[in-house]
């Protein structure tokens, strides 16, 4: 049986979570936050 570990590919991740695009909802928090 061959090591999976060895066939991980470095340059891959994994993120929990979703990429879901900003909202001017967002926008207003982030812009909150900066200041």
């Amino acid at each position: 049986m061959p090591d999976s570990s060895s066939d991980l590919d470095p340059r891959h991740a994994v993120y929990v979570g979703s990429f879901d695009p900003l909202t001017l909802g967002h926008c207003d928090i982030i812009g909150r936050g900066a200041r």
